[in-house]
């Protein structure tokens, strides 16, 4: 069987906007510029209108000055002021302020050279050089440069955030530079100056222990978790720590595949099966967020994992990790979860169904697949808008000709090239049965949207694949994690309430079904219950009943004691009758 073409053309990003402006707070994005701008309208103000005092051009020039030192000390209190306060959204704020604090720097030097040296470039350079605080002064400029012309999001990707981050060190020195300009020519009163050296010297003092104390939590971190894999066998079965970015990739032009690693370089501490998700609790706007993200990578790549994933029109946390997350960065992990996965040993092959962003259980089991030089056959059928959507296209042209047993299929919706050969329009069974004949003898494995899932489940019943042949995992935006009783296949549903959940502490009352949990009971009325992996493994969904009897399919998350405690997970527990619970 050909293996359908795949056509995707590389599309350059969308440019960067301004690092003033965009992100999660425009509005006060805009204010801090507005406030930045304030001393030199009003140095401008008092130009205009001849309020400088006897000498305007020295005043022009301290004033200036001042304010450039006074900015690049800010720009740098930003990041511890951040750690203590808890307050993750000031980090957005810090480059607009070492932004203005080079354009001040750069007024300083302009009104030097053209109203005290008389525009004389000969004159400004005997000064520069023979003056040796002016020389210093520049110097702190010249540093500050490189900077400016690198604030930007689309230079943080060309460099990459390691080396964009390495060069943005020289912030420090600029700002050790010009507070020693600024001490030098003040030729009376040293008690500003002294001031300015001392809350730098704390800064620095700061970074230093900062660095000590994360690299000896990072080492603490990995003998952990080495002693933990020494204590099973093989890796841990789930774990919670820290992993860090180690590359960032473009698949198109709204998805990115970020790399995690551990931070002393070993391997990955815990065990996962292809298909399979983790969880990122990250910081964003002063409050933690918790998000599920499949595992893309393959599980025989024990160096790393990666998330492949798309930036939402409105994804609060998909936003934040295309624009803040960069290369050396550090997320908090919990994993693995999900029951998404394939069993090769007893099938002599396997359908993969995918729907944009949902390829990316199929890719990890696709890569697991041919990574371990399995026989069966492979097809993927892959859903997609446009030529653009084909996510992994050039390693999927790759692997299919690689590998003789896998067939790659891609079905364009919309916008098909002219010369496009492969699949066009949604899925049908003859669409299906064209290019997979046998597809009934395999088991199918559908993620995508709820709607392209739904319609793949529906089409491959009614070709009389058995309902457990078939395994779905329906990829939403986060706003809509929770399942919804409704859309799930009629052999799954059972829409009569036969029981109610009291959640106590909330006074609210919701339905139980068959197969809703407490959990899903609780979102369906406004209760906040924490979860992270919605598979009874974590143990963060842990609540206490407080009356009436649950069962769970699984409870490996619980001790004993706990147990016999009154404790229940609410991801897993179910109820045929009336109960009571702690939230």
């Amino acid at each position: 069987m050909s293996v359908a073409p795949i056509y995707a053309p590389a599309r350059r990003l969308p440019r960067a906007a301004p690092v003033w402006f965009g992100g999660s707070m425009p509005v006060a994005r805009l204010a801090i510029i507005v406030n930045l701008m304030i001393p030199g309208l009003l140095l401008l103000w008092d130009a205009m209108h001849h309020q400088l005092g006897v000498n305007a051009v020295n005043f022009a020039i301290k004033t200036t000055g001042l304010v450039a030192v006074t900015y690049l000390v800010l720009s740098l209190a930003i990041t511890p002021l951040r750690a203590v306060t808890g307050l993750s959204w000031l980090v957005q704020f810090r480059r607009a302020i070492g932004c203005f604090a080079c354009y001040y720097a750069a007024a300083h030097l302009t009104i030097y050279f053209w109203f005290d040296r008389s525009h004389s470039l000969s004159s400004t350079v005997y000064e520069i050089t023979h003056r040796w605080y002016l020389a210093i002064g520049f110097t702190c400029l010249v540093l500050m440069l490189p900077l400016l012309l690198t604030s930007f999001d689309s230079a943080i990707r060309w460099m990459g955030g390691k080396k964009w981050k390495l060069l943005h060190r020289l912030a420090y020195a600029a700002a050790a530079l010009g507070c020693w300009h600024y001490y030098l020519q003040s030729k009376a009163d040293k008690s500003k100056p002294d001031i300015y050296f001392v809350v730098l010297a704390g800064l620095l003092l700061w970074r230093v222990g900062a660095g000590l104390i994360d690299s000896a939590r990072h080492r603490k971190k990995s003998v952990g978790a080495a002693g933990m894999a020494a204590a099973t066998p093989g890796k841990v079965r789930f774990w919670k720590g820290e992993l860090k970015v180690v590359a960032i990739f473009r698949e198109t032009s709204s998805v990115r595949t970020f790399r995690l690693a551990m931070p002393d370089g070993g391997a990955i501490p815990f065990a996962f099966k292809a298909g399979q998700f983790l969880s990122l609790s990250l910081p964003i706007d002063g409050q933690r967020v918790t998000r599920s993200y499949t595992i893309a990578s393959s599980p025989t790549r024990d160096a790393y994992i990666e998330l492949t994933i798309k930036r939402e029109d409105r994804g609060r946390v998909s936003g934040f990790l295309h624009q803040m997350l960069m290369t050396g960065h550090t997320v908090s992990v919990s994993a693995p979860a999900g029951k998404f996965t394939f069993t090769p040993s007893a099938e002599g092959g396997v359908l993969l169904l995918a729907g944009g962003v949902g390829i990316t259980p199929c890719m990890s089991i696709l890569r697991d697949l041919t990574d371990r030089g399995w026989s069966g056959k492979i097809d993927l059928l892959f859903v997609v808008r446009t030529a653009d959507d084909v996510i992994f296209a050039e390693e999927l042209k790759y692997l299919a000709a690689r590998h003789p047993n896998l067939h790659v299929h891609v079905s364009i919706t919309r916008d098909a090239p002219a010369d496009w050969k492969g699949l066009r329009g949604r899925l049908t069974i003859e669409s299906i049965r064209q290019v997979v004949p046998d597809f009934a003898e395999r088991p199918a494995f559908i993620c995508g949207p709820d709607a392209m899932a739904t319609h793949a489940r529906e089409l491959l019943s009614s070709a009389g694949v058995r309902s457990e042949r078939i395994i779905v995992e329906s990829f939403t935006p986060a706003a809509a994690v929770a399942r919804d009783a409704s859309a799930l296949p009629a052999d799954e549903m059972n829409d009569a309430a036969i029981a109610v959940v009291t959640f106590e502490r909330s006074n609210q009352i919701a339905q139980l079904t068959a197969k809703k949990t407490v959990l899903e009971a609780g979102e369906s009325v406004g209760v906040a219950i924490d979860y992270q992996c919605r598979a009874g493994i974590c143990g963060t969904c842990r609540c206490r009943l407080l009356d009436g009897e649950v069962t769970m399919e699984n409870r490996d998350a619980l001790s004993d004691a706990e147990i016999d405690e009154g404790y229940i997970l609410a991801c897993q527990a179910t109820a045929a009758a009336d109960i009571r619970v702690d939230a």
